[in-house]
């Protein structure tokens, strides 16, 4: 019964997601295959919402309640009705896509991602079989912090107090509060709904590069980009450690899916991407600053942020209340202004922290096939493309990873250890964005398009007389500009491509 409570719940809010995805990107009566892509935001969607239905919920009632199931099944109802009234045909079916490689390669790319996604699947459930109650941060803050919020009733404000420093209480509830939402269903603690949930977003987020890449640059690129991705040993083993940096990437990935496909979408599309970016914010720290260096750069591209700040008042407004209200003051915020000062004029510290990119580079991915090599290899030897979005994805993923440095700098805690500990996780949440960004950008040749050519006998030509073709006494003769006349009699050499 329990397994059964916990599958409900989880189809639930990617119910609710797939339902509001179709109400911003409208597709057909029927499903079409770009619904693939609409579900797996949904995935990400859904959940989001429905942990800011439950942070709301408990802001107005105190506690955990059943009652609360009755919200999102109107939820879902609701956007499934407006869902299917916004069916009014898909925009991402009108535009077309060239093929990006030979015809032979479609097969055994698919082949091998098919292999792959079998093994990537069966490895995320050993991992998860070994280590139930995921890995470090997943049992010392998320899950914890869930823990507290299910058992609290109406004592669960005492879970941000500011004396657990190390479970960063600080941080938003997107997390904790998709698996205490999923406990009310089952109305016990299993440890099979934070194992779903990273299971989800894990998978989701090769769902939506996938079929982002396959929607906008041929399938043929997204099979590629799978293959990498789930070929990225660390990718995986992140998922199922159960952390948030799996939901952030996700997050990071979808919105800059949706922002490079704004000319393809109508203006519900922008408000869709507000939501995605904020939902970012609501997950972890660092997403507020994605949010912000996603609104500079659309201002610096001449791209509107009205539609995306429409989308985003609602979760960044929950965001707020949640940091004003409930949040201790972050660690950064406990420095004087001196001693960042000093911290910034210190030159070792950019060099600890120069180093650890390098080193984290360096052993990119958690094994000895280091997926950075060939990718980088492909950037500076296959022909680019500039496409709406691309450049303003590159400048995203460039101020996090200057943003992340700035962090480390001006951190209070012992630098060496913090990039040590979490610059490996941050790469990774860029990771899926970063493909994304790669291969929408990259051209991959493709083969030279094959001809045969044969001698038509002039029997043969009176099968089919194209205009100016002009039977006279038996003979074929065919007018030519400028008046001349060529003899049907003589042979007609034709190319067939």
């Amino acid at each position: 019964m329990t397994s059964l409570a916990t599958l409900v719940s989880l189809f639930v809010p990617i119910t609710i997601g797939f339902g509001f995805v179709r109400t911003c990107i409208p597709g057909e009566k029927h499903l079409c295959r770009h619904d693939w892509l609409r579900f797996c935001l949904g995935v990400g969607v859904g959940f989001g919402l429905c942990s800011c239905a439950l942070f709301v919920w408990l802001l107005t009632y105190g506690a955990v309640h059943a009652a609360y199931i009755v919200v999102e099944i109107g939820l879902a109802i609701l956007f499934g009705a407006l869902a299917a009234y916004r069916a009014t045909g898909c925009s991402l079916c009108k535009s077309t896509v060239p093929e990006t490689t030979p015809t032979a390669w479609k097969r055994p790319l698919l082949i091998l991602f098919g292999l792959i996604l079998l093994s990537v699947c069966l490895s995320f459930a050993l991992e998860s079989r070994i280590h139930p109650e995921g890995q470090g941060d997943a049992w010392a803050i998320w899950n914890l912090r869930a823990r507290s919020l299910f058992r609290g009733g109406e004592q669960w404000r005492n879970a941000f107090s500011g004396t657990l420093v190390l479970s960063l209480p600080d941080y938003p509830l997107l997390l904790p509060g998709l698996v205490v939402r999923s406990w009310i269903y089952t109305g016990t603690e299993t440890q099979n709904v934070p194992v779903g949930i990273a299971a989800l977003f894990t998978f989701a987020t090769v769902g939506v590069l996938t079929a982002a890449l396959s929607a906008l640059a041929g399938r043929e690129k997204a099979l590629l980009a799978g293959i990498v991705l789930l070929g990225t040993a660390s990718f995986v083993k992140l998922g199922a450690a159960q952390y948030a940096d799996m939901p952030i990437a996700f997050f990071f990935l979808a919105s800059i899916v949706l922002l490079c496909m704004q000319d393809r979408l109508p203006v519900s599309g922008a408000v869709l991407l507000g939501i995605s970016a904020a939902l970012a914010a609501w997950t972890k720290n660092e997403g507020l600053l994605f949010f912000a260096l996603l609104l500079i750069t659309m201002k610096w591209t001449k791209q509107p942020v009205s539609g995306v700040l429409m989308g985003a008042i609602c979760v960044l407004t929950i965001l707020a209340i949640f940091k004003i209200s409930l949040a201790p003051p972050n660690y950064l915020a406990k420095s004087g202004g001196t001693a960042l000062l000093r911290k910034l004029m210190d030159p070792s510290r950019y060099v600890v922290v120069a180093a650890g990119f390098v080193y984290h580079l360096i052993h990119f991915g958690g094994q000895r096939l280091n997926p950075l090599v060939p990718l980088f290899a492909g950037i500076l030897l296959l022909k680019h493309t500039a496409k709406r979005g691309s450049r303003s994805a590159a400048i995203i993923l460039s101020g996090m990873c200057a943003g992340v440095s700035f962090v480390y700098l001006i951190t209070p805690f012992d630098l060496a250890w913090q990039v040590a500990w979490s610059l490996g996780r941050l790469l990774l949440q860029l990771w899926p964005a970063a493909l994304f960004a790669c291969f929408y950008s990259v051209d991959v040749p493709t083969a030279p398009p094959t001809t045969r050519s044969e001698t038509v006998p002039p029997s043969s030509q009176a099968l089919a007389m194209p205009d100016g073709v002009m039977p006279e006494r038996g003979y074929l003769n065919i007018i030519l500009p400028d008046g001349v006349i060529q003899d049907a009699h003589a042979p007609v050499h034709r190319t067939y491509i």
